[in-house]
């Protein structure tokens, strides 16, 4: 081998290191970026809600044991009243006690 192949054989794997590295912290900020807006985001809406319905209004909607909303049905553009029961609390909240 010569100076130059033997030069190349030992850069290479340290140049494929760093690119992995740079890979891994560049995927890392991604992730911290997106968390980061997420959290951001749902803030917002929590406190856009808020102002929109006020403190009162903001509790109802927080502890509705129901939930209704107007579906679209079908072709003649006819409206369906759904509900929803929303009081069941998921099995892993049951060990906590929540504030109303």
């Amino acid at each position: 081998m010569n100076e130059t192949e033997e030069s190349f054989s030992r850069s290479a794997p340290r140049s494929a290191t760093t690119h992995g590295q740079l890979a891994v912290g560049a995927m890392l900020a991604i992730a911290v970026f997106m968390a980061t807006f997420a959290w951001w985001w749902n803030f917002n809406r929590g406190r856009q809600a808020l102002d929109f319905y006020g403190p009162e209004g903001a509790i109802l909607v927080r502890t509705a044991p129901t939930v209704e909303y107007l579906r679209p049905d079908g072709f003649a553009g006819q409206r369906v009243l759904v509900r929803m029961s929303v009081s069941v609390r998921p099995r892993f909240a049951a060990r906590f006690r929540f504030a109303a």
